[in-house]
């Protein structure tokens, strides 16, 4: 059976919210079957799992058109989950998308602008939201470098270097089985996953060779068709530097991590879902930011803001049945988590940057044709020679019909996503002149709320900045 879908195409049934979603505050409510008002303390989900896939490009799985089975188990768990076709992520790097998921907040208003820094003022996350309706919070990073996100969270398990330079996906969700199976009381626990296994889709060690030789990728279609796919649909370069057997190796590469992650989801889930600490348990799945994988002529992802380092993958799963296959094409944002989880939670939250998802799961709301989201590129500094530095900066403010581009360095661009959503063409020269007003001046209201509570980030440490280094960032 088809699921029912909750689109964003045509004009909504009523007059579209046009408030700016710099001014959205999202409170707690009662909801439907999840959180019921007759009883708030018991209807909040027993248990919160928030994974983070690092580097998953929404359009590499199966449950939203990838023509390979990367994802068998999630694009099961997907039958019986809300699926958002459209999320996107507030940067397309680590830390600073990981900081604006947890905050709702962007990155010049937390702070962690870049890989390894810490917030750079006390905020609200999701593990301080959650811990304050009584939740045991607890995170599990593949990573050493995302330990300055710990505020709220009772428990942080990250990634020490040593012989690896990250943690693999097994071992990280083991660590969290095994902490789940210490905690004794019925207190209701909130947990994060990061896995990182997918980000190092171009590095060759020998570990995962092991890992992965036993992987594979089945699709009904040939090498060459799926190299047609890839150009047709993924707008995959020929001209990238590589040649077409580096680009299928690589490919391969990347689509093998996200089978073996997967897989070792599909362990996790299962062992958790057969416990006696199973309870009523909500999931939600995405990815911090996407990957070139050769689009654009660009393989990675910290230095863009095109569609493929932005296009997420985002489920949220509630053993309850809460809506259950359910796909949604409107908008949705890393910033709108929070305010989700805090609704179904029933917890207080002050003023983000993102609404809840909620209503338009319920269907109490209609699709927005006006919503945008925002992102930036990290911190970037030039200095040509005889001047000072200069700090580049890019951002990106669009909705499902249109994407506007700002680039210090390079100049503006402005895509038309209905006719172009490959964002080929760039049409700064000949745009529809009040649609750039609009994106323009939608650009120039974030900045304002920005300006007005610019926060500093913190210096990132030396130990940082070498496993950094390791892991092949240039910082």
């Amino acid at each position: 059976m088809t699921p029912p879908n909750r689109t964003s195409t045509g004009p909504p049934s009523r007059p579209a919210d046009r408030r700016s979603p710099l001014l959205i505050v999202s409170l707690a409510i009662c909801v439907g079957t999840l959180v019921g008002c007759s009883s708030e303390e018991t209807a909040a989900p027993d248990h919160i799992f928030l994974v983070t896939i690092d580097t998953l490009r929404a359009d590499h799985t199966e449950f939203l058109g990838y023509p390979a089975q990367t994802t068998p188990f999630l694009s099961k768990l997907a039958e019986e989950s809300v699926v958002f076709t459209n999320a996107y992520s507030s940067a397309a790097h680590t830390t600073p998308a990981h900081a604006s998921l947890f905050t709702a907040l962007y990155p010049d208003q937390h702070g962690a602008r870049e890989n390894g820094q810490p917030f750079g003022r006390k905020v609200d996350t999701i593990a301080s939201v959650l811990q304050g309706r009584g939740y045991r919070t607890a995170a599990f990073s593949s990573v050493g470098f995302l330990e300055g996100l710990q505020f709220g969270f009772d428990h942080f398990d990250a990634f020490q270097r040593g012989a690896s330079i990250y943690r693999p996906a097994d071992d990280t969700l083991d660590r969290a089985q095994r902490w789940i199976s210490e905690q004794k009381d019925r207190k209701p626990l909130f947990v994060w996953v990061h896995l990182f296994d997918v980000h190092e889709w171009s590095t060759v060690r020998q570990e995962d060779r092991i890992r992965l030789k036993d992987i594979e990728v089945a699709s009904e279609l040939s090498i060459g068709q799926m190299q047609e796919f890839l150009r047709e649909e993924h707008g995959m370069s020929t001209g990238s530097g590589s040649t077409e057997e580096q680009r299928v190796r690589g490919i391969d590469s990347y689509n093998k991590r996200i089978v073996l992650v997967d897989n070792e989801l599909q362990r996790f889930f299962r062992t958790f879902q057969e416990s006696k600490k199973s309870g009523d348990s909500l999931w939600i799945i995405t990815a911090d930011h996407g990957e070139g994988l050769f689009s654009h002529n660009y393989k990675g992802h910290g230095l863009r803001l095109f569609r493929e380092q932005l296009h997420v993958p985002l489920l949220l799963h509630s053993t309850r049945g809460f809506g259950s296959g359910v796909r949604i094409e409107s908008l949705a944002r890393h910033v709108d988590i929070l305010p989700t989880i805090a609704e179904l939670a029933a917890a207080p939250l002050g003023k983000t940057q993102g609404r809840s998802l909620v209503p338009l799961i319920t269907g109490d709301e209609q699709p927005d044709r006006d919503r945008t989201a925002y992102a930036q590129r990290k911190p970037v500094v030039s200095q040509k020679e005889g001047s000072e530095p200069t700090p580049e900066e890019m951002r990106t403010v669009y909705d499902l019909r249109y994407k506007y581009i700002f680039d210090s360095r390079a100049g503006e661009e402005f895509y038309d996503l209905t006719a172009d959503p490959l964002e080929l063409e760039n049409l700064i020269e000949n745009p529809p002149p009040a649609e750039l007003k609009r994106f323009k001046d939608e650009l120039d209201a974030y900045r304002r709320v920005f300006d007005r509570r610019r926060v500093r980030g913190a210096k990132v440490s030396e130990e940082t900045k070498a496993e950094l280094r390791d892991l092949g960032y240039v910082e």
